[in-house]
């Protein structure tokens, strides 16, 4: 295959793969640090793109195989197809590649720390998000048991008040244990270890579980 048709092929693919992700052209840019408009010749094969770092850095950032990119093989190995996955990965990416901090190792340590909290809790929060949204978020029904309670007592059952109130009590959890984690920042300037004895506290509640 003559190189301009390996950079045409290698183009159309990195366009399309691109588009299938939803990702803009200043967004691939970004993490290749290159230009926009260098991702955009990369795609029309008017400059060189057939080059190994080239490809290997697009492949990584599309989220497939380098053989895939030249044409070697027509399997997609990777399975994203999410743009939002896909921007999670790259940011969760970003704030490791961060550490360590520009801080002492005890400052480190605890924005470590603070970092696994919140990705527990996010874990957890979309769990209670989930049964909430199967089961309170329904038009026109109720729990069983709240519509057994409120037969029994003679009163009117507002499901749209019921279903409301019973997902918010559902992901209150949430929020609240968020406010405990922003105390605890807060904390840290005036009084750094009890602040994180607080956060290894919450943290022993996932660890040890």
């Amino acid at each position: 295959m003559f190189n301009k048709e390996l950079r045409k092929q290698i183009g159309q693919r990195v366009k399309l793969r691109r588009k299938e992700l939803g990702l803009t052209l200043q967004y691939v840019a970004e993490r290749m640090d290159v230009s926009a408009s260098t991702i955009l010749r990369y795609e029309n094969g008017s400059i060189d793109n057939t080059k190994k770092l080239i490809v290997e850095g697009l492949a990584d950032v599309l989220r497939v195989s380098p053989d895939w990119l030249l044409g070697k093989t027509d399997e997609i190995e990777d399975t994203h197809s999410d743009e939002m996955i896909v921007k999670i990965e790259d940011l969760i990416g970003e704030i490791l590649s961060d550490y360590p901090l520009a801080v002492g190792d005890v400052e480190n340590e605890f924005s470590k720390e603070i970092l696994l909290l919140l990705l527990y809790e996010f874990r957890g929060f979309n769990e209670q998000f989930v049964f909430a949204v199967q089961n309170y978020t329904k038009p026109g029904e109720v729990t069983r048991d709240l519509a057994k309670m409120a037969k029994a007592s003679g009163e009117k059952v507002n499901q749209k008040e019921i279903n409301s109130s019973m997902f918010a009590w559902q992901v209150k959890s949430f929020s609240s244990r968020l406010n405990l984690i922003a105390d605890c920042v807060r904390d840290y300037a005036r009084e750094p270890v009890r602040a994180k004895a607080d956060i290894l506290a919450l943290l022993r509640n996932y660890i040890y579980d």
